[in-house]
């Protein structure tokens, strides 16, 4: 429980002081790492449960909403089908959960979200749908299947962590490069 709380103060750390609030919806997300810290120590009620995976779509939603062609809104389909997928491998593996096999599909997976060019908040609303969207699918396949399924709302907590603080770290490189090629293009005009 305490590396849950370590990875969320990083999140909160990184969106409060590396995020600018113009063009990012930096309170939305504050709020909503905020609502997961206070909803985790009260977890032994089965609501509170599903009321924070409610909370969790509910603000992917709101990140992932922007103006954009029909036709890329299956992403988040797309996406969710892929997680419920390796949940439920996950599932019938369970050794995966020791091995870096995990880490490693999160960091494959939001290096392929930043190639398609969306927003840092279209980026966290994807990660957000998918993971809630992924765990319910996954849920629902295994009870259909009549398997024992019932996701470690401690561990889904930490990857979706893991990923937004993935996320930020990628967005913050890209932003880097793209300041220092500015400033290079700078430097050869006034030479």
């Amino acid at each position: 429980m305490a590396v849950y709380y370590w990875y969320a103060w990083i999140v909160v750390i990184l969106v409060s002081f590396f995020l600018s609030s113009k063009k990012n919806k930096k309170l939305a997300l504050l709020i909503y790492v905020l609502i997961q810290m206070i909803l985790t120590t009260y977890l032994q009620i089965d609501s509170l449960f599903w009321l924070s995976f409610s909370i969790q779509a509910l603000f992917g939603i709101y990140l992932w909403a922007e103006p954009r062609p029909m036709l890329q809104h299956i992403w988040p389909v797309l996406f969710t089908c892929f997680w419920a997928i390796f949940q439920l491998f996950l599932l019938s593996n369970p050794v995966w959960y020791l091995f870096p096999g995990v880490q490693v599909a999160i960091i494959g997976v939001l290096i392929l979200v930043n190639y398609l060019n969306f927003s840092l908040n279209s980026q966290l609303g994807l990660w957000l749908l998918m993971n809630v969207l992924g765990g319910f699918a996954a849920k629902l396949v295994s009870w259909a299947l009549f398997l024992d399924y019932m996701p470690d709302y401690i561990y889904e907590q930490k990857v979706m962590l893991k990923g937004i603080i993935v996320i930020l770290i990628i967005n913050g490189i890209a932003h880097l490069r793209k300041s220092s090629l500015k400033l290079k293009r700078k430097k050869r005009l006034f030479a």
